[in-house]
């Protein structure tokens, strides 16, 4: 019962920091049997100054004790026949822990005197997780895989006289087994490698601690309570204290709900939690470790103090009743105070958060959000225009992009319409007095406020030009018209003008105009003589004797455009 005892007490120790002694000559098992380890074996080990147990397993030839020599023999052979290595090989179940360093002494020898020779047998010692058994018969070395090199790398023993190897392991990962392997040098013959002693220092990292988080963003008037945690990065024992550093007595947390001090120790409790202060600065957090008596690294949360960007939420347009308006980000013990900037078309909560906004009339309105009661924000207030009932023909303002009032073709027009969201605009419709084609839409939504078409007239005069918008409320009425002198050019000569029979009707300078159709109308708008022509004409001859002396328009067609001009007929 004592001895499970003890084994159970090294396996739970064994998870932990320790040193662990194996000392094989102390051992003197019954027997020199060659299926030692072939099972799970509980070999004595001394265990951080303590007895205990630590299990050994046979992975693959054979491993025997030998009672006379009080030692772990393992033989090997080289076979010349394909060049083989057989040898023996065991595991021992150690845990191994990540960053931590460990130096592995080790008491061999040979069982020959291969002094001076190159032929002397090789033990390696590996850190992995190869677990479990292996071979189970009495069949002397078994083939294997096996370096001399790598780190650490195998050693050479060339004498029958016991040293003490010392076997330095880099910063591994977790590792469950320590691995021992016996194997032959290259013609090596048959040698036999004896252990009396494994000795396993472990050396843990040097105690590293952090702080998350490293860095925070506290936005003024934030009342959201932010916690600190120190990680024991390497499981350092005997930590005994957490000094915290709050930069002064005046740094801008709470702590348990009253002003926090500059300096706060929570013992073994690696955390802390704070609360920002509605309307001050927030200073950075430190803190110190304390472990075995010694002050360790201070870690630094480095806090930032923002302003937060202040958002009026809800729709941008209101087409009946009333719409609920918030303001977000508001901070703590703050108010918040609304105007509207027409009361005539819509009337808004003067207080609270969220507020009211009602319908009264139809146009835009401008609201408007301030933030009283706190002074650490960088910007107080914020405005969003919001659209009420269908828009308003009296607010579309419509100009030529072209800075006279005589205007060639084509024809640019811009419709403003507010407020400054062309978001808010679903559509837009535009009419002309004269005949006009438009030929491109409008602008895509755009912060601008404006929208536009592209106007062809195809006749000369006075255009007037309106224009009516649509929101999801509806359309506008059309907007007051603004009148344009449109000259277009006459890009065909009529001659004679005054003409008493014949008229000849072509290109003016050379232009590639096509002639497609005339038309002549009397001084009232009748249509008195029309004449269409093939495609490809530029010159045609038009007999006008049978309309009577007076006044007359004649209109020429290219199939796209028309231009108007005065005839006179006279006899």
């Amino acid at each position: 019962m004592k001895q499970i005892i003890l084994s159970l007490l090294l396996v739970s120790t064994i998870c932990h920091s320790q040193n662990v002694t194996i000392d094989y000559e102390s051992w003197n098992p019954a027997g020199t049997t060659c299926s030692l380890f072939v099972n799970p074996t509980n070999v004595p080990a001394s265990v951080g100054g303590t007895l205990g147990t630590i299990e050994h397993q046979r992975k693959l030839g054979e491993t025997r004790y030998i009672n006379a020599d009080l030692s772990i023999q393992m033989q090997t052979t080289f076979q010349p026949a394909g060049l083989v290595l057989k040898g023996a090989r065991f595991r021992i179940a150690y845990s191994f822990k990540a960053n931590y360093s460990y130096i592995i002494y080790v008491t061999a020898a040979a069982l020959e005197n291969t002094i001076g020779s190159s032929t002397g047998p090789y033990l390696r010692l590996d850190a992995n997780n190869n677990a479990g058994g292996g071979s189970t018969g009495c069949n002397g070395p078994e083939s294997l895989t096996a370096s001399i090199g790598g780190n650490p790398a195998a050693i050479q023993l060339a004498s029958n006289n016991y040293q003490e190897f010392q076997i330095i392991f880099p910063q591994l990962g977790t590792q469950s087994t320590l691995e021992v392997t016996a194997f032959p040098a290259q013609n090596g013959g048959t040698k036999t490698v004896r252990i009396r002693k494994i000795k396993i220092l472990e050396t843990p990292p040097p105690p590293t601690f952090t702080l998350s988080p490293a860095s925070i963003n506290i936005p003024c008037g934030s009342s959201t309570s932010q916690t600190f945690t120190v990680t024991n990065v390497y499981n350092t024992s005997g930590v005994t204290n957490h000094l915290w550093n709050l930069g002064s007595n005046s740094n801008g947390w709470l702590h348990n709900g009253s002003a926090a001090p500059q300096y706060i120790s929570t013992g073994t409790n690696n955390t802390l939690t704070l609360t920002p202060s509605c309307d001050e600065v927030k200073q950075n957090i430190a803190v110190t470790v304390t472990a075995t008596g010694n002050n360790y690294q201070t870690n630094t949360s480095s806090v930032t103090n923002s302003s937060p960007s202040l958002t009026i939420s809800g729709n941008s347009v209101l087409c009946t009743g009333s719409a609920s308006y918030s303001l977000s980000n508001v901070p703590c013990n703050a108010t918040v105070l609304w105007t509207s900037s027409n009361t005539g078309i819509a009337t808004i909560a003067s207080s609270g958060n969220p507020a009211t906004l009602t319908r009264i009339g139809n146009g835009t309105v401008t609201i408007t959000a301030t933030v009283n009661g706190i002074s650490c924000l960088s910007n107080n207030s914020t405005l969003k225009t919001i659209a009420v009932g269908y828009p308003q023909a009296s607010n579309i303002v419509i100009w030529n992009s072209s800075s006279s009032t005589t205007v060639g073709n084509p024809v640019g027009f811009v419709a403003g319409y507010p407020p400054d969201n062309r978001c808010l605009i679903q559509g837009t419709e535009w009419q002309s007095s004269l005949s006009a084609s438009m030929n491109s839409g409008d602008f895509p939504c755009e912060p601008d406020n404006e929208t536009s078409k592209n106007i062809f007239f195809q006749e000369s005069g006075t255009a007037y030009i309106q224009a009516r918008v649509q929101n999801s409320c509806g359309w506008s009425d059309w907007s007051a018209a603004i009148p344009i002198q449109v000259n277009q050019g006459y890009f065909y000569l009529v001659a004679p003008n005054p003409a008493s029979s014949t008229l000849i009707i072509k290109n003016k300078d050379n232009a590639t105009y096509q002639i497609k159709e005339v038309k002549i109308f009397d001084n009232i708008g009748n249509l008195k003589k029309q004449s269409k022509y093939d495609i490809g004409t530029f010159q045609v001859q038009l007999n006008v004797s049978d309309l009577r002396t007076g006044h007359y328009f004649i209109e020429i067609s290219n199939g796209k455009f028309k231009r108007r001009q005065e005839l006179i007929i006279q006899r």
